[in-house]
């Protein structure tokens, strides 16, 4: 099987990672198209020479500049580029991820006989909206929309990353159940561990004899750290040991930043800044308790999210806001306690416990390894996204 994988990100996304290894691994054909800036150097140390790879003219990573224009510019180029590569490569499949990569795909396969495989792990029309401040039925957004359904409705099949957004994929396109199939993202456990924590990182920070609360990734809004703030300024108050490790970067940072400054918790939250994705499991080696604290909105609520997955491995044990997506994957709190979404009391409540009951702690560390290694193992989960690509 010949395959031609299409994202217009950088190729260092977990799911994309171990599809494409999984499909080397077989000793499949795999040809890889990405953003313009992902360099062939930094791709040959993921995946080896057996890799070809195509760049895009248009840098879209998740943190190019004036990223809205670029997404502009992304459409305008995309098309052509893809197709002269389909007819160069002449792959059996395609894959695509999301829909910036999809409704061009979909464009250049059109009147060809290739099996296209579309990935959605999140409605791009609802983010974008979000991004831009825009009205939900406003002009561009309803095109956006439509652009959306028409990739999902071409498609042969289409992967998402849980049964709740499969089921909200089927009600927005009226596609048929059974040709979307929910494969949920993961962690290696043999990357992610639960362990000794890193001296280093418990020295730099001052971490001996603290209750470390940790969390990772991208800092927007939706995030809800004001919320986090909001709490632990009352959970600090009575316990000084707590300490909120803050692992990430993003465009809202710096309210949040703010925000612990005028409520003077500087010596409860640390701020990292950005890590790079190969040392995040050294800093989550030093916590005692992990956080997902989204707010309720389409960009959130279907998602497992892959730091979820990554907490679990690492045996953390985890206070998870409750939506769809994470119920899911925590099995309505069986492995991990769930707040109901947007309540500080809960979620204080519910953060309190677990800061307070190390024997909580204790065994929800465990069943969550367990969980991600029996169940949301990543390796386990691109072998099945492969096995269904090599079936139709």
């Amino acid at each position: 099987m010949k395959s031609l994988i299409v994202t217009n990100t950088d190729a260092d996304h977990v799911r994309l990672v171990y599809l494409i290894k999984e499909l080397l691994s077989r000793d499949e054909e795999v040809h890889l198209m990405c953003a313009g800036s992902a360099g062939e150097e930094a791709l040959r140390k993921i995946y080896g020479e057996k890799l070809s790879v195509y760049e895009f003219p248009v840098d879209t990573r998740r943190f190019s500049n004036f990223k809205m224009a670029r997404y502009a510019m992304f459409f305008l180029t995309a098309k052509r580029k893809i197709k002269e590569t389909i007819e160069e490569v002449k792959p059996d499949v395609v894959y695509a991820y999301n829909l910036l990569s999809g409704y061009p795909t979909m464009k250049a396969l059109k009147g060809k006989e290739i099996k296209f495989f579309f990935d959605m792990t999140d409605f791009f029309h609802d983010i974008f909206r979000l991004k831009m401040r825009m009205d939900k039925d406003s002009l561009v957004i309803n095109k956006l929309r439509k652009m959306e359904k028409e990739v999902v409705n071409n498609a042969d099949i289409v992967f998402t990353v849980s049964e709740a957004f499969k089921d909200a994929i089927v009600e927005f396109s009226g596609k048929k159940k059974e040709n979307i199939i929910a494969i949920h993202e993961g962690a290696n456990p043999e990357v992610f561990k639960s362990g000794e924590k890193d001296k280093e990182i418990v020295t730099r920070y001052n971490l001996k004899d603290k209750i470390v609360v940790i969390f990772t990734g991208g800092i927007e809004k939706h995030d809800n750290l004001d919320m986090v703030v909001e709490a632990g300024k009352e959970l600090y108050e009575q316990n000084k040991n707590i300490l909120f490790l803050i692992v990430g970067d993003g465009g809202y940072l710096p309210t949040i930043k703010e925000k612990v400054k005028e409520t003077e918790l500087q010596d409860a939250f640390i701020f990292t800044g950005w890590v790079p994705f190969r040392l995040i499991h050294t800093y989550l080696s030093v916590a005692d308790i992990a956080i997902l604290v989204y707010s309720d909105s389409m960009i959130t609520r279907y998602v497992g999210t892959t730091k979820l997955y990554e907490y679990l491995a690492s045996g953390i044990p985890v206070v998870v806001h409750d939506l769809p997506g994470t119920r899911e994957v925590l099995e309505n709190g069986e492995y991990g306690l769930l707040f109901k979404c947007e309540d500080k009391e809960d979620f204080k409540g519910k953060l309190n416990r677990l800061i307070e009951d190390g024997g909580l702690r204790n065994e929800m560390s465990v069943k969550g390894r367990i969980l991600i290694v029996n169940k949301y193992n990543v390796v386990g989960q691109a072998k099945k996204m492969v096995e269904v690509m090599a079936s139709i």
